[in-house]
């Protein structure tokens, strides 16, 4: 999930065009702070933004140009025109700017250990953490099905996590998307494996753990047993969607705070990014 801080941020300048895959023009559509948008006669259940401003940031303000994808409940598909800017070029729907870049603060260049993504979607965020990554001589671990649509978690509004991914692709593959994406990166290792039956060695560290894949409490728990081991004194376990509106995996984080408090060193929150990391004793 996409925090709403990007709607609100939004709401107070832009005016866009919602261009429907049908070929109709709705304009000057209103967006109010808890992602819903009423544009003219029709609906629009869910908006979802994203930051993707280009080199030269033609916009007005402090805001960037940013992506929306909003999902009718026909199953429409709209891109969002702002600034000139119509494109379909989602990639890191986190912004792991927040926790990369201040790794060399906290230690983690210099810490034994690889990184490992659970939950790689189409691969703009592992781009990211990847070059990091080799500046370190670290891997990527990066763990992902490619099958989105078995991601049946709801959040507050009713909207599956599948839902809301087949809105982002609008049709394109997630694979190809992820491969294009991390193009040229030889440090990531790819992992097309659902993280339930994934074991690592146990000679395998990690410095750096982020769980962003499927947000059934269940699977959460799964993917907290999997790294926590793994991770070195001093690593970081980060998550995110937690405190968003995915309250059972928020409360899936939270037992598991309670539950090994005794072997974690500090918390590090970003609210407005739904992210939080756990720093090991």
């Amino acid at each position: 999930m996409v925090p709403k801080d990007f709607v609100e941020s939004l709401a107070c300048w832009a005016r866009v065009r919602l261009v429907a895959k049908e070929g109709r023009h709705r304009d000057s559509c209103c967006f109010n702070s808890i992602c819903n948008a009423g544009c003219g006669a029709g609906r629009l259940h869910c908006c979802f933004l994203f930051p993707s401003p280009p080199r030269n940031n033609p916009c007005p303000g402090s805001v960037a140009p940013m992506d929306l994808i909003c999902t009718e409940m026909r199953s429409f598909s709209y891109s969002f025109s702002i600034c000139n800017y119509n494109y379909y070029s989602v990639k890191d729907l986190v912004g792991y700017e927040i926790f990369i870049d201040p790794m060399p603060e906290w230690g983690i260049d210099r810490l034994p250990g690889d990184f490992l993504e659970i939950g790689a979607f189409i691969g703009g965020g592992t781009a990211k953490l990847a070059r990091a990554a080799e500046k370190w001589g670290k891997l990527v671990f990066a763990v992902d099905i490619f099958e989105p649509s078995t991601d049946l978690t709801a959040n507050q509004a009713g909207f599956t996590m599948a839902g809301i991914y087949a809105g982002i692709l609008s049709g394109r593959d997630q694979e190809e998307l992820f491969y294009r994406n991390t193009q040229g990166l030889d440090n990531i290792r790819m992992l097309k494996i659902d993280s339930r039956e994934l074991r690592f060695p146990e000679e395998q560290k990690f410095a750096f753990v982020f769980i962003d894949g499927n947000h059934d409490p269940d699977v959460v728990w799964n993917d907290i047993r999997l790294a926590w081991p793994a991770i070195v004194s001093g690593g970081i376990l980060g998550f995110h969607d937690y405190e968003g509106d995915l309250p059972q995996t928020t409360k899936a984080i939270n037992e598991f705070l309670e539950a090994y408090d005794h072997e974690i060193a500090r918390l590090e929150r970003f609210p407005k990014r739904w992210v939080l990391l756990v720093f090991k004793k």
